[in-house]
Formats: structure tokens, C-alpha cells, sequence
């Protein structure tokens, strides 16, 4: 797979991916674009990934990411905690996001086309 996700950023003129790229890439859930009005050209590609604990991934995370992990407001079972964790491909490099869920409803893992057993191995 990290020949594809090479190939892709290459076919959209977006930066030699990074080792980090490659390994979410490879565990995405979604794979999103952004267009901009101007052009048609594709601006940036992003790889999520669900995880219930991104200190638990095979990437390093920066200090203030896990400390919003660890503080993240939530209304739910501690145990049924979801995050999507992302990197960006754009032209000046790539960056990451992480969004954090106040309220889960676990009836989200079907509308977001993830089984348990595949978004666990995240």
C-alpha cells in the first residue's frame, strides 16, 4: 500500500510522504480531499484514523497532543472513548488533527462503515 499512497500524492504533485503518512495511511478509515474554488486542482489529501487511544498508535505524538488526550471533555463510558487521528498532505508539508468526540454513540461505527474488530486494530 505505501506504493499506492506514493503514487497518489505523486499524481496530485503533493510532497514525498513521510514514514508517519505511511503508516496511517495503510490503517485509514477515510481518505478525504479538499478542492478549492479557484482550481480543480486537489489542495491536500487527508488519512484518518479511529483509534480509542492515539498514544496508542504507531506514530509519535507531540506532547500537547497527548496532554488534549488525556484532558478531553467527554459524556460517555470511558471505555467506548473514539478519536480520528490525521495527517495532511499539502504543498508546504504535512500536519496533523485530531478530533475528539464529547458525545459517541456507538451506532456511529456503522454509519462510519467501521466493524468493532477492524476499528480496534487501529
Amino acid at each position: 500500500m505505501p506504493t499506492t499512497i506514493r503514487a497518489m500524492l505523486g499524481e496530485l504533485g503533493l510532497p514525498e510522504p513521510s514514514a508517519e503518512l505511511l503508516t496511517l495511511g495503510e490503517q485509514a478509515f477515510g481518505i478525504y480531499v479538499t478542492l478549492g474554488w479557484e482550481s480543480e486542482r486537489v489542495e491536500r489529501i487527508t488519512f484518518a484514523v479511529m483509534t480509542q487511544d492515539p498514544t496508542a498508535l504507531s506514530v509519535p505524538l507531540d506532547p500537547k497532543i497527548e496532554q488534549f488526550v488525556k484532558s478531553a471533555p467527554y459524556t460517555y463510558d470511558a471505555a467506548d472513548r473514539r478519536y480520528v487521528y490525521a495527517v495532511t498532505s499539502a504543498q508546504r508539508g504535512e500536519y496533523n488533527k485530531l478530533q475528539s468526540y464529547y458525545r459517541w454513540r456507538p451506532q456511529m461505527l456503522d454509519l462510519m462503515l467501521l466493524s468493532d474488530s477492524n476499528e480496534d486494530a487501529a
